[in-house]
């Protein structure tokens, strides 16, 4: 999360660790301070 409001998360999946990305535009800046720590995690099918 920016604070410019970018919502950006990328990842990898699948034999050939394929890499994703996604990015989201949101509609106005984000105070990246009042969300505190985003933890990093891992999602598993």
């Amino acid at each position: 999360l920016t604070p410019e409001g970018d919502f950006i998360f990328s990842g990898s999946a699948g034999a050939g660790d394929n890499q994703y990305e996604l990015k989201l535009e949101l509609f106005d800046k984000v105070n990246v301070e009042s969300y505190g720590l985003l933890p990093v995690f891992n999602v598993f099918p």
